[in-house]
């Protein structure tokens, strides 16, 4: 009765009609038949492990939650659901690659950069990995080009100019972030054990964060950014110095979605590019912002990817 499942529209009733049989059957036994069918079929190697879309969804954040920043594991189930409304949750094994780059059309059509696309195909690489696909063809299928904009840049002037937009405190982050290079995540995981004002640097890397390129680094700090650091030290001894340097009242961190999207709304009041982003405080105009503090070591700063 398994053929039923497979054959073509038009002998499918008249099949069913010879085998209604398949009407008592539970769901369990009629998704166990379609697993045997395409193993009959070739469909599907004998060696790979039959799971539907949503299954693995579950299975690849319960694997790597110990290995994956809480935001790579938000970006997966995001970037599934796109991969869910184009395809229902079929299993893994019947992707194929037409269908794949059909799937590659819609998702350009929805969105122009490839991050959901390469955290699908990071995800079924992992999938191929545990067995539960023969062949990835996100490897197979590329994204389309594009040529790249310039980068918009931010500078100083204009850094300064959205003070009045922003509270003392997250405008105090976004030029610490200008003067040394962090990431979102860093900054706002920053904490004061991972601060040496004796030799004026920071670490970034610990039990409690991990870096996106799980590597420690050490960061040197000009004097406007230990200034800065020297604003929140915390004025009671008892407090641990394993606190927030940037967080709220209550000492709990900001979050990063919170501290970008102030960021964006100040630069649209001042009338900034719109093409400038949080981000853009890492990349643009960084090396000459900390070339005006005093006792910056070039050699020493950080990467901007």
């Amino acid at each position: 009765p398994y053929t039923t499942l497979f054959r073509s529209k038009k002998k499918r009733k008249k099949m069913n009609e010879r085998f209604n049989i398949l009407q008592n059957l539970t769901p369990e036994a009629v998704e166990l038949l379609n697993q045997l069918a395409g193993i009959i079929n070739g469909n599907v190697p004998v060696n790979i492990k039959p799971i539907k879309i949503s299954d693995w969804i579950r299975k690849d954040m319960e694997l790597n939650k110990s290995n994956l920043e809480p935001s790579s594991l938000r970006s997966i189930n995001s970037s599934f659901k796109y991969f869910i409304q184009f395809f229902g949750d079929v299993y893994l094994s019947e992707l194929s690659k037409e269908a794949i780059s059909e799937f590659r059309s819609f998702l350009f059509s929805k969105l122009k950069n490839s991050v959901y696309w390469r955290t699908i195909r990071a995800s079924l690489n992992r999938a191929l990995e545990y067995g539960y696909l023969e062949i990835n063809y996100f490897n197979v299928v590329k994204w389309p080009k594009r040529q790249k904009n310039k980068q918009a840049i931010i500078t100083r002037k204009e850094i300064d100019s959205l003070k009045k937009y922003l509270s003392s405190k997250i405008f105090d982050l976004v030029l610490f972030v200008s003067l040394t290079g962090l990431r979102l995540g860093e900054i706002i995981s920053l904490r004061f054990n991972e601060v040496d004002f004796t030799d004026s640097s920071i670490t970034i890397g610990s039990k409690q964060f991990n870096t996106k390129s799980k590597k420690v680094r050490v960061i040197p700090l000009c004097n406007e950014a230990k200034q800065i650091l020297q604003k929140y030290i915390p004025k009671v001894h008892s407090i641990s110095r394993s606190n927030f340097v940037f967080c709220k009242e209550d000492g709990s961190p900001f979050t990063g979605d919170y501290i970008s999207k102030s960021f964006k709304k100040a630069c649209r009041k001042v009338g900034l590019d719109e093409g400038i982003h949080f981000h853009s405080l890492r990349i643009s105009d960084r090396k000459s912002t900390r070339l005006n503090s005093s006792h910056t070591d070039i050699s020493r700063m950080p990467s901007s990817a």
